[in-house]
């Protein structure tokens, strides 16, 4: 494929995945093959770039009789691009980060320098070509793949007449009609102040903040946090900060930026606590519905009805760099300044000093 970099002298970092504490290892194929984070020998190999690479050659080039065939090896394909999404996150921001702290030396620089750009190639292939290509077929590929189960399976197969075919589908449209009469009514934030809505609920008292209060100063949330919750103010911030160290350091795991109000854990940690929303709010979680964020849900493998959610959304990092950069910098703002807040405040509360001025001082 053209434009990437096919130099010999340049070794490609294999990516592994740490069985001891789950970090990723970027490794040279000659390195020890030890984490780098715990120092366990237990490493599995994680991902392979080359196949993507061969991969979208392969789909690029597929004739037009064939592309049916080959969907199935489009959406591995896009699974391994997302896999991948993270450690060249990791890389980008090194990258940029090298060139005052000289985290890579010049044949490891080179050797990342060129995983960046053929990914990004990649990543434009898939953009500008394939998704164009594979994306419509969808529903052909569908009928593609019942055609081959039934081909597999003769002695299932229970041809419908007409006349049944039509009221199966009639049947099935009255019932996505009666589900979309079910379907609980969405929260309108553009109208949510004129409405007068019960705070006697968890999810009303957070609903309340996101209509209600402005949530842009950290120092005056953690003065909100203490009045409102003075005997588990730091059980509050330290599950807060050890939430947001954990999102800071893997922005790209959903898990961390995707909080069910009804989670019995996140309620014991903190939610139940209501006011420790305001700390979400001011760092970027909005309240999200099931159905709104139902490709999260799938990936994580997670079954709920419809229920509330308090999610971080993370912008498109090839769409707007400077913007999920900004994101970024939000989030270890918050990871940050909560971790020095609790490092000062137990030593500051020991003096005379006024809540404002403890809190004041502990975020300095």
């Amino acid at each position: 494929m053209e434009g990437f970099n096919e130099g010999d002298d340049i070794a490609e970092p294999i990516t592994y995945i740490c069985g001891e504490c789950g970090n990723d290892v970027a490794l040279q194929s000659t390195a020890a093959v030890r984490c780098r984070n715990c120092g366990s020998r237990i490493l599995y190999k994680k991902r392979s770039y080359r196949e993507l690479k061969a991969l979208a050659e392969l789909l690029y080039t597929a004739s037009e009789d064939k592309i049916v065939e080959e969907y199935e090896k489009f959406e591995f394909f896009k699974l391994k691009l997302d896999s991948l999404l993270s450690t060249i996150t990791r890389y980008r921001i090194q990258l940029n980060d090298s060139q005052e702290k000289n985290i890579f030396g010049p044949k490891t620089l080179k050797a990342v320098n060129s995983l960046v750009s053929d990914y990004d190639k990649l990543y434009e292939v898939y953009e500008d070509h394939l998704y164009n290509i594979y994306t419509p077929i969808q529903n052909l590929y569908n009928e593609y793949k019942k055609n081959k189960e039934v081909e597999q399976e003769p002695e299932k197969v229970h041809f419908k007449s007409i006349v049944e075919e039509t009221k199966l589908n009639l049947k099935q449209i009255e019932e996505v009609k009666q589900k979309i009469k079910e379907a609980p009514r969405e929260v309108n934030f553009s109208n949510i102040k004129n409405e007068d809505l019960p705070s006697n609920t968890l999810f009303d008292k957070i609903l309340d903040i996101y209509k209600s209060e402005p949530c842009n100063d950290l120092e005056t949330i953690l003065m909100d946090i203490h009045n409102e919750h003075p005997d588990d103010f730091l059980k509050i911030v330290q599950n807060l900060s050890n939430l947001f160290n954990e999102i800071s350091r893997k922005p790209d795991e959903v898990n961390f930026r995707l909080l069910r109000i009804n989670n019995e854990k996140l309620q014991e940690d903190f939610l139940k606590y209501f006011s420790s929303a305001k700390v979400l709010r001011y760092a970027g979680f909005r309240i999200a519905q099931t159905h709104e964020i139902s490709d999260h849900l799938q990936k994580l493998n997670i079954k709920c009805d419809d229920e509330y959610f308090l999610y971080l959304n993370e912008p498109d990092m090839f769409a707007s760099y400077n913007k999920w950069k900004e994101w970024l910098n939000k989030i270890s703002f918050v990871s940050e300044h909560l971790k020095t807040f609790l490092s000062n405040y137990k030593r500051l509360r020991r003096s005379d000093a006024d809540l404002k001025t403890i809190i004041s001082s502990s975020l300095s």
